[in-house]
């Protein structure tokens, strides 16, 4: 078992299933304690968390399916029972033969008084909290109807009580967050031992509510020794170890970044990412762009030099190559003749490289490509599934496996949009960002973290690192931005906020 070299600034480490069976497995062995023990420390840890959340819940009701999940529900039951609240136990199947260390869990919770019933919805109405323990992290491919009847009914509850899952809402794969097609809308997960991979990206999102974890007495130097599929970003690690800046600096010491794209009535998209660059701390910006959008951009953005080209052949793009520290190229691009000769050109030089949005759609088409050092590619789940010739609805199915999929294609970091955003180095270390908002759902996002990560490259920040402190910068903008809701927010309310943290 070799110890997992893992990055800098991380916050948690994220374990597949098989690994978190190896884990208990390995404490069971050292501790010389039955798997038992552990069923009963998750049992008290959820009921821990009952007492500190919920002290005024009287009705709890506990569902519960047929595995070793069920029997932290059982030790839930009696726990709660024995202090008082008054408990219910709703069985999936009221067939269910259970047996090793569910069966015991299952068999003190009858000495103790409580005979569990078959799941029916009437016995939720006057409920003050539903505790999920139907599937764990065992669970993958599609749900059966009555179970999916079964969530899609507690679903419905939700709206009046909430609902605690155990180790992991049920429905949702362990390892990749996806749901096929629903699982619990979990107010609050308690996941025993570590957090779990598919906890904090994709559908993930949308079901794990707040997620506490348990450690049931395992240390983190035990889970040190175990290999991690992904660690969580520190993001105010990441963003205070942005450089400070030299009493004595100047401009060219702060990187030149060259932004193409806008083609014909897309000036906005590359206008935003400079914007965005610029708040950032790049010491001076370039804009390559359509004629037409000239102007424009120098009345919002007079700090830029904006220039137009007439294509790849243009002997001014050459010459300005010369002076310039790393390129973002997409926003706002188009996929004509013209967009297709400058990326042909950027794509041939040594810069640091960031291929954001139509430059990606463009590289897609692409069916023999030399590795690109120093190169950082950003799509979203759509653009991704171009870049590999799948649909939109595989790559969401595995997150993980996608990103990976697209560094080793393209030899970039790569930062795959959306929920739970991940990012792939080119030492195939996943890390994943667990902040940002649903109202960074909106159009300019994209180019907004453009500019953002260009500026790092500039500034001569390792491709990889420049990433992560990107996606972190862009995701607490986000955050700070929607703290007066999340709805209406626009990408330019990211720019004051990036100055903000920049300089914290």
């Amino acid at each position: 078992m070799q110890q997992q070299h893992e990055p800098s600034y991380i916050e948690q480490p994220l374990f597949k299933a098989d690994t978190i069976k190896n884990i208990e497995q390995t404490f069971v062995q050292s501790s010389k304690k039955d798997c038992y023990h552990l069923m009963e420390l998750a049992g008290l840890a959820a009921w821990q968390l009952i007492e500190r959340h919920w002290q005024t819940a009287k009705g709890i009701t506990v569902v519960c399916g047929k595995g070793n999940n069920a029997g932290d529900g059982f030790v839930l039951a009696r726990l709660a029972s024995a202090k008082g609240r008054v408990v219910q136990v709703l069985l999936v199947d009221e067939k269910t033969l259970y047996a090793g260390d569910a069966l015991t869990a299952y068999q003190l919770m009858l000495d103790q008084g409580i005979k569990p019933l078959k799941f029916d919805a009437s016995f939720l109405d006057d409920q003050h909290l539903i505790v999920d323990a139907i599937l764990g992290t065992g669970f993958k491919g599609v749900l059966r109807k009555n179970l999916r009847q079964i969530i899609e009914t507690l679903n419905d509850y939700k709206a009046r009580v909430d609902i605690l899952s155990l180790d992991i809402p049920s429905g949702l794969e362990s390892d990749t967050g996806y749901a096929n097609p629903v699982a619990i809308k979990a107010s609050r997960t308690v996941t025993f031992m570590a957090l779990k991979s598919g906890m904090v990206t994709g559908d993930a999102r949308a079901y794990c509510g707040d997620i506490d974890i348990a450690s049931l007495d395992v240390t983190k130097s035990s889970l040190e020794q175990y290999p991690a599929q992904a660690w969580i970003n520190d993001a105010d690690a990441l963003i205070d170890s942005l450089p400070r800046r030299s009493s004595i600096a100047h401009k060219g010491d702060h990187g030149h970044l060259l932004l193409i794209g806008g083609d014909y009535g897309f000036g906005g998209a590359i206008l935003m990412s400079a914007m965005a660059a610029g708040r950032c701390g790049a010491g001076m910006l370039t804009i390559i762009t359509r004629d037409a959008h000239v102007a424009p951009i120098l009345t919002q953005c007079p700090e830029a030099m904006v220039r137009s080209v007439t294509g790849a052949e243009d002997p001014g793009l050459h010459s300005l190559l010369k002076n310039i520290d790393a390129v973002v190229i997409g926003p706002g691009l188009g996929q004509e003749t013209w967009a297709q000769g400058l990326l042909e050109v950027i794509y041939d030089t040594d810069l640091p490289l960031l291929i954001d949005a139509d430059a990606l759609n463009i590289l897609a088409t692409k069916t023999r490509l030399p590795k690109k050092p120093n190169c950082v590619i950003t799509p979203h789940p759509g653009e991704a599934g171009r870049l590999l010739g799948i649909d939109t609805s595989q790559i969401q199915k595995d997150r993980y496996q996608a990103v990976n999929l697209l560094q080793k294609k393209y030899s970039a970091v790569t930062v795959l949009k959306g929920a739970g955003t991940l990012i792939e180095s080119y030492s195939n270390q996943t890390t994943v960002c667990n902040e940002g908002n649903p109202g960074m759902a909106s159009a300019g996002m994209g180019d907004i973290l453009s500019g953002i990560i260009g500026t790092l490259l500039a500034q001569g920040i390792e491709v990889s690192l420049a990433a992560r402190i990107g996606v972190a910068l862009h995701a607490r903008a986000g955050d700070l931005a929607a703290m007066n809701g999340q709805k209406g927010l626009m990408a330019t309310d990211l720019i004051k906020p990036l100055r903000m943290l920049v300089n914290q």
